[in-house]
This record gives C-alpha cells, structure tokens and sequence, in this order.
C-alpha cells in the first residue's frame, strides 16, 4: 500500500464529461504549477462530494495517496489554509489601492 502525501493548493469544483449524460462538476487540486488532480473521498457519494464541497475555491492541504495513473488523490484529510496569493496581494500594497470606501463611492456618484 503506498504512503500517504501532502499537497497544497487550490481545490475548485470543475466540470468533467461536459455534454454528455454524465455531465458533473467533480473536485480537483490545483497545484503550484498549475497542474489539476482529481479528488476523491471514501464514501462520499461521487456526484455530491459533500465532504469536498465546502472547501470550493479555499487554498488548502490535502493529505491522501496519489494514483498517478488516474490522477487521482484518495483524500485522507482537508485543511484550509491561509491564501497564499491574498498574502501576497497584500504584501505588495495593491490591496490599499484597490480599495473603494463608502466615501469614496460617495464621491463619485455626486
């Protein structure tokens, strides 16, 4: 049985078999390089992720073992993390500059 690993990064709800009857919107990673995985968790019902859904678009921790095969990470845990681009944006004053108070706003509708 292989080891269980961590990955971090974005986990979105993307649609897979668009078109088809089958069509669902199902759980993957998105990680640093931007590449995607598919996420699963024992006995969640395959279609609902209901264990999964509530981590939609969070920066997160995953801990579980990768299929390489199918692209796959049989999730063990889930941990929200803190967003690592919001840091940054921050970090860099952009947040300061794209702000708009209520004064602002105020203003510009006068």
């Amino acid at each position: 049985m292989a080891d269980e690993e961590q990955f971090e990064g974005f986990i979105l709800f993307v649609i897979f078999n668009k078109g088809s009857k089958s069509e669902h919107h199902a759980p993957v990673l998105v990680v640093e390089n931007g590449q995607t995985i598919r996420l699963f968790k024992e006995g969640d019902n395959p279609f609902m992720y209901e264990s999964i859904r509530q981590f939609h678009l969070s920066y997160c921790r995953v801990k579980g073992i990768l299929d390489k095969e199918k692209n796959l990470i049989a999730v063990s845990d889930i941990e929200q993390l803190a967003d690592p681009i919001i840091s940054l944006w921050k970090n860099t004053e952009n947040e300061t500059q794209t702000e708009v108070t209520a004064s602002d706003k105020k203003e510009d509708d006068e």
